[in-house]
């Protein structure tokens, strides 16, 4: 992939909506259909399989639904849910310090969904669903903060957007994304996905903003339906206008 300067994302800051008001954002306005893929739960224990927000609502009396919280899901059913920026993981646990789910009798335990990064495994499914709804699935145009530890230096093509700046490289991703994560290395990002993604059709972007546990996707009712059925996605149809902010689980208070 190689390194592209800013008038690529034009349309991009051009279909924003003001920040904080709501899916568009973070995605841009006018697509057909929008979709939250929720970043699973990862254990602090090695080798634990991670949990989808589901059962983790499930253990806890919570309801799922597409503008669910996790700091929300994440408190019993029962106690008052706190709102703290600063506590927006949360150990998954029971109040008698039982892991709420698998129930397993192990102190401690919690579980973490990925901060502003879609894990490889559903970076992989994403990039396979999407691939089939673009003309041009070997021209993606991908976007990383910034502000990540060892980033290339100012030379290289970067773009402004309401309230971050971005690096920016164009090519193809590679089956299931691989070439991204070859990308990733080289700029001492082993672990991160892109936070902006889109091909140069522009018939779809995925955002995955840096502070947000789930990444939002536009693009047409019929790849939102695809990603949706994907079983290794946690996906869900969302308004373009539902609040993902702290206070926006409305389910669960």
């Amino acid at each position: 992939m190689r390194y592209v300067s800013w008038p690529v994302a034009d349309w991009v800051r051009d279909q924003l909506s003001a920040p904080y008001s709501g899916v568009t954002a973070i995605v841009p306005a006018g697509f057909e259909a929008y979709v939250r893929v929720f970043h699973p739960a990862e254990s602090n224990h090695g080798g634990d399989p991670p949990l989808r927000w589901a059962a983790i609502a499930a253990g806890h009396g919570r309801v799922m639904h597409a503008g669910a919280q996790f700091h929300a899901i994440a408190t019993p059913a029962g106690q008052r849910v706190v709102h703290d920026p600063n506590q927006l993981y949360g150990p998954v646990v029971r109040a008698d310090g039982r892991p709420a789910v698998p129930p397993r009798e192990v102190r401690a335990r919690s579980y973490q969904p990925r901060m502003g990064s879609l894990p490889e495994a559903e970076f992989t499914a994403v990039v396979d669903v999407l691939s089939a709804f673009t003309a041009t699935p070997r021209e993606t145009v991908c976007c990383l903060w910034e502000g990540f530890g060892g980033m290339p230096g100012q030379k290289v093509g970067r773009i402004d957007l309401p309230l971050r700046r971005y690096v920016v490289v164009q090519g193809d991703l590679g089956a299931g994304g691989h070439r991204w994560w070859e990308c990733a290395v080289s700029m001492h990002q082993l672990y991160q996905s892109p936070n902006l993604a889109w091909p140069v059709d522009r018939v779809w972007c995925v955002a995955t903003e840096i502070d947000v546990l789930a990444t939002l996707i536009g693009c047409s009712a019929a790849a939102a339906a695809a990603l949706v059925a994907h079983p290794a996605l946690e996906a869900w149809p969302i308004e373009p206008d539902a609040s993902i902010g702290l206070h926006g689980d409305t389910e669960n208070v």
